[in-house]
Order: C-alpha cells, then sequence, then structure tokens
C-alpha cells in the first residue's frame, strides 16, 4: 500500500465513520493523514518519475541605452528544490538546490559529468514551536510577579 492510498483510506474511515466510536480517538487519523502527507512530501522524486511543477514568468527586456522595457520574454519556471546530483567523474553524489527552466535543470547541462538523479520540495523553515512560546512567556510572566512583590 502506498502513502497515498492509506491517506485516501484513513479520510474514508474518518468521514464515515467506519470504526468503533467508543474505543477510537478520532485525532490519531488527523495526525496519521497529516504524518503520511508529509511524509510524500519529504521523499526523494526520481526524476524519471516527474520533474518539479513549472509555472509561467515573465521577463522584461530593457533597451540598453535608454533602460525602456523593449519586449517580454515567458519561460515556465518551478520553484526552487533539493537535488541530488550524481557526480560520474568522481563516483559520488551530493546534495544542493536548483530548479528547472522550460524542463531543463539550470545548474547541470548534460555534459556526461553531472545528472540530476532525483529532488524533492524545500521544507518549509524552522518555526519555534507555538506552545513553547505561550509558556516560556508565561514562565517568563510568573518570574517577573514573583520578582516585583
Amino acid at each position: 500500500m502506498t502513502n497515498q492510498e492509506a491517506i485516501e483510506e484513513l479520510k474514508l474511515l474518518e468521514s464515515e465513520q467506519r470504526y468503533d466510536t467508543e474505543y477510537t480517538d478520532f485525532d490519531c487519523f488527523k495526525l496519521a493523514i497529516k504524518a503520511l502527507e508529509q511524509q510524500d512530501k519529504e521523499r526523494w522524486i526520481p526524476v524519471s518519475e516527474r520533474l518539479p511543477e513549472e509555472h509561467e514568468k515573465l521577463d522584461d527586456i530593457f533597451d540598453s541605452y535608454t533602460l525602456a522595457v523593449v519586449d517580454l520574454k515567458t519561460y515556465m519556471v518551478s520553484d526552487l528544490v533539493l537535488v541530488t546530483v550524481r557526480d560520474y567523474e568522481l563516483d559520488t553524489d551530493f546534495t544542493m538546490d536548483d530548479m528547472t527552466v522550460d524542463g531543463k535543470w539550470t545548474n547541470f547541462e548534460s555534459d556526461g559529468r553531472y545528472e540530476v538523479i532525483s529532488w524533492k520540495p524545500m521544507p518549509e523553515p524552522y518555526k519555534e514551536d507555538y506552545i513553547y512560546q505561550l509558556s516560556e512567556k508565561r514562565y517568563v510572566s510568573e518570574f517577573h510577579k514573583v520578582m516585583d512583590q
């Protein structure tokens, strides 16, 4: 069973409530769905399976003398993603960020030495746990109350 199939089955179970409600923790379904979706988002995707989705981007082309916009050029561009690159000369793999433009990786041409073999979306930036922040603020607030007495 794939993650996506498991997600769909859990969503179906949750929506139809096809389980014994007396012994079932409703939040476990939501947590399991979220974990599977996150795991799917974080997996490496082989380039042979698919490339990142691209969206249209317009660039202005300026006249170098007058700096006036003289034309527009349209590209299909992906978001920045993490890539695994195989270096055939050194027989090793490494990771870095890259993006596709019109279906081609921007940092690696097909020169025979390097090949992008997989990619995955960039992870979300670190965010401090909101509950931790609230408890920390409450602790600091309580500390000041005690110190002010």
